[in-house]
């Protein structure tokens, strides 16, 4: 985003008549103030770090010494000014970012207080559970037995941080933690059920997000543009599908046995996680899905610091255009319920809309090292917009996950 952009008159035509000569004159100073008024807009974006100058305005003199008529450098001066407008991006945006080609990005569904279809089989025995789904329903079935066509969800986001399916996310996603005093408001008067992760049987390292602008059951993933330090993830349908809900603990074992005996029905399945650890104070949850993450980010050693440049994702569920952005951690302290006893507040400057369904969402340095998985936008004492996220620190995480090994 460009701010304070100085204005720039171009030169006009002359209120009054003139000779050939008095307009040439005319024209070629007024020119010549566009050209200096080029070069000042130009050191102006460098400031901002939005360009590199050098390179530039080494080309406009080259080019423009070499042509002697005035309107050949106006046409050149227009043509410069239109490129600068259109090229102009985040000022921390060229920053170089490694991403991997497969988001490590996974959709938490919260379940307030609904009965999801086939609940009832989530006591029996799992091969008897799973050819429930298989057969067809009776056409005499009552209404109970019925799927359920609506539900009160609460969705979020969870990143895989080991190939075999360890995850972080906000306490809060999963109905938890301090910071749930804030986000009572989503949950109305509804209880706090199990969370889910939605999964393909027929590629599970897909990261599949359902579409929260409507109830229209649209499923869409993430897709890269780009290749360099401009590289921007964006949405992608994947189609209207069916979601089947397996309210069923399993383990790698038994999601193998699902596969193999479910792997046909044209479904997206969600199936439950498996809560291990939950850092209230730090409003950050590990959790485990019974798949594996062949697609994950690592751990940072070291804590973001002051001023360095750092990459958010957002849920692609909720937003049309890019889901990632550059911003960088900066001096403030935010509004809200948590202490951090194991992990640190990480605040960043506030530079896009954050909606509802974005908090889990990963934190990354420059390296792809996960840094801090991001909670909400708050305000702080002056009650400015910032985003807050929890600063990791890879010691209390690895002890969990080796503790649940």
């Amino acid at each position: 985003m460009i701010t304070s952009v100085p204005s720039m008159r171009l030169p006009q035509a002359a209120g009054r008549r003139q000779t050939v000569g008095q307009l040439h004159d005319s024209s070629a100073l007024k020119s010549r103030k566009s050209w200096n008024r080029l070069h000042e807009i130009i050191r102006h974006f460098s400031q901002m770090r939005l360009i590199n100058p050098t390179a530039l305005l080494n080309f406009i003199d080259v080019v423009g010494s070499k042509m002697k008529s005035p309107g050949h450098r106006f046409l050149l001066l227009s043509l410069l000014l239109g490129l600068l407008a259109s090229s102009c991006v985040s000022p921390s945006s060229r920053t170089r970012f490694e991403i991997p080609d497969s988001l490590p990005l996974l959709q938490v569904v919260g379940d307030l207080g609904s009965n999801f279809e086939w609940a009832a089989h989530k006591d029996k025995p799992l091969r008897e559970a799973l050819d429930a789904f298989k057969a067809p329903a009776p056409p005499n079935a009552s209404r109970s037995s019925k799927p359920q066509k609506t539900a009160n969800l609460l969705f979020g986001l969870m990143v895989p941080i080991t190939k075999d399916g360890y995850c972080l996310t906000s306490a809060h996603n999963l109905g938890c933690g301090d910071a749930m005093i804030q986000f009572a408001r989503q949950i109305n008067q509804h209880s706090f059920g199990r969370a889910y992760v939605m999964v393909d049987l027929k590629n599970p390292n897909a990261p599949l997000f359902l579409q929260q602008k409507n109830s229209s059951g649209l499923i869409v993933t993430t897709r890269k543009k780009g290749k360099t330090w401009s590289s921007h993830l964006y949405t992608t349908e994947v189609g209207k599908q069916t979601v089947k809900v397996f309210s069923r603990d399993l383990g790698a074992l038994e999601f193998e046995i699902m596969r193999d005996q479910l792997f046909d029905i044209d479904a997206v399945f969600c199936i439950p996680l498996r809560v291990l650890k939950v850092w209230a104070e730090d409003d950050l949850a590990l959790v485990k899905v019974p798949f594996p993450t062949s697609s994950y980010f690592s751990l940072s050693d070291q804590d973001a610091a002051m001023g360095e440049e750092l990459m958010i994702f957002m849920n692609p569920g909720t937003h049309d255009d890019a889901i990632n952005h550059v911003t960088k951690r900066i001096q403030g302290s935010a509004e809200a319920p948590l202490n951090f006893p194991s992990f640190y507040p990480l605040v960043m400057r506030h530079v896009k809309a954050s909606k509802s369904g974005d908090s889990g969402g990963p934190v990354i340095k420059s390296d792809g090292k996960l840094v801090g998985i991001n909670t909400a936008t708050r305000r702080d004492r002056d009650g400015r917009a910032i985003d807050l996220a929890v600063g990791l620190r890879s010691g209390p995480i690895m002890d969990a996950i080796r503790a649940s090994r």
